[in-house]
């Protein structure tokens, strides 16, 4: 069994969305072959120290893995990448992953129009120029920033429905979605589409149109939800 040399400093930044994250992080190795079967990963000490995380997101992520069958996990021995990890426990993590976005894709199609609905009735001056100020920012922005920026609207968006339970939901769904955000917004396309959508949902919200706000933020969902995958 071998602890193969890997520079998870490096990796630090991409390990820092969560549990989630992380065990998709250590998928993704897996896909790419830098991590292989037998080979061993640090210490949970060592291992947040490398990625800057906290020991509780990295015991997490490892019991995810886990219950995949990705990883066995030993006293004395530590977490071992199992012999099926590649084939039968990997496949599994990604469809659970992308069972996952479906769910979350479903409960953003649910609660995030209706959100959108009720900032249009409730948004401040300085809740619009908010979202005004995300979506100028965005133009021209790429990969991990507009993704970042991307979130940033939609949590807006819910600050400005004034009910801290709606945005709490989608702030719990972005935390879900974060990695396949990131990846969606590699592209140039997508990240124009989302833009223009982003721009439409501002548009109806700044004119109080609480109908147009709806449909707004459903049409784009509907696209980003052929993205997010």
């Amino acid at each position: 069994m071998a602890l193969r040399v890997i520079d998870w400093t490096a990796l630090a930044a991409d390990a820092r969305s969560g549990p989630a994250g992380l065990a998709a992080l250590i998928s993704g190795l897996l896909v790419r072959g830098e991590l292989r079967a037998g080979d061993r990963l640090p210490s949970e000490r060592d291992f947040a120290e490398l990625l800057g995380t906290s020991r509780a997101t990295v015991r997490e992520a490892i019991h995810e893995l886990e219950l995949k069958g990705v990883v066995d996990r030993r006293r004395g021995r530590g977490t071992v990448i199992t012999p099926d990890a590649g084939a039968t426990g990997l496949l599994g993590a990604q469809e659970t992953e992308l069972g996952e976005l479906h769910d979350v894709q479903d409960l953003r199609a649910t609660v995030e129009p209706a959100i959108a609905s009720r900032a249009a009735l409730r948004a401040t001056r300085a809740d619009v120029e908010l979202l005004r100020d995300i979506v100028d920012e965005a133009e021209g922005r790429t990969g991990r920033r507009a993704a970042e920026l991307d979130e940033r609207f939609h949590a807006g968006v819910a600050r400005a429905a004034r009910n801290p339970l709606l945005a709490g939901l989608v702030t719990a769904s972005a935390e879900r979605i974060r990695e396949a955000r990131g990846r969606a917004h590699r592209k140039v396309a997508t990240r124009r589409r989302s833009q223009a959508g982003h721009r439409d949902v501002l548009q109806a919200i700044e004119q109080g149109d609480h109908d147009a706000a709806a449909d707004a933020m459903s049409a784009h969902l509907r696209y980003a939800a052929t993205r997010l995958a």
